[in-house]
């Protein structure tokens, strides 16, 4: 997984993790892309079955 987070970190060109001693945190960037994701997927999903519905 971690090589994944920072792949997608290259890819946005930030990172989406603040890294200490103490622990692991979202930066700001890190906060936005779930939300993002979620929605889109969310999107998808609408979509498909809309697809589905015209289908038939």
């Amino acid at each position: 997984m971690s090589q994944q987070i920072k792949t997608l970190e290259n890819i946005v060109g930030y990172r989406l993790f603040d890294r200490t001693t103490r622990g692991v945190r979202l930066t700001g960037v890190g906060q936005y892309l779930p939300e993002r994701a979620r929605k889109t997927l969310e999107r998808v999903d609408q979509d498909v079955e809309m697809a589905r519905r015209l289908g038939r």
